[in-house]
């Protein structure tokens, strides 16, 4: 089978043409028998009897399926944190030098 307004090979059960859009059996250029371009509605290649041909129409596009809104996910719960551990004070001077010495 072939598309009757680009004159495209087609499957079977296609209902509309990949290739111009066009539904199926509607066009008025090529055989739908052979592809071969047509001269004054008649097939030069295999002199297919043609059937009234209906003006190519492009296919009726289907509304697309609405969409469910999209919501944020969820996120856990946040945990407390616990308080941050009191700063301890640096020694200074000769307690910070045998701190040093200590830690050794």
């Amino acid at each position: 089978m072939y598309c009757k307004n680009c004159g495209k090979e087609l499957e079977n059960n296609q209902e509309v043409c990949t290739f111009c859009g066009v539904t199926c059996g509607n066009g008025l250029k090529y055989c739908a028998d052979c592809g071969t371009k047509l001269e004054d509605g008649k097939c030069p290649k295999c002199s297919a009897p043609k059937k009234e041909a209906k003006p190519a129409a492009p296919a009726e596009k289907k509304p697309a399926p609405a969409k469910k809104p999209v919501s944020e996910p969820k996120k856990p719960a946040e945990q407390p944190k616990a308080p941050a551990p009191a700063a301890k004070e640096e020694p200074k001077g000769l307690d910070k030098l045998l701190s040093l010495f200590r830690k050794k």
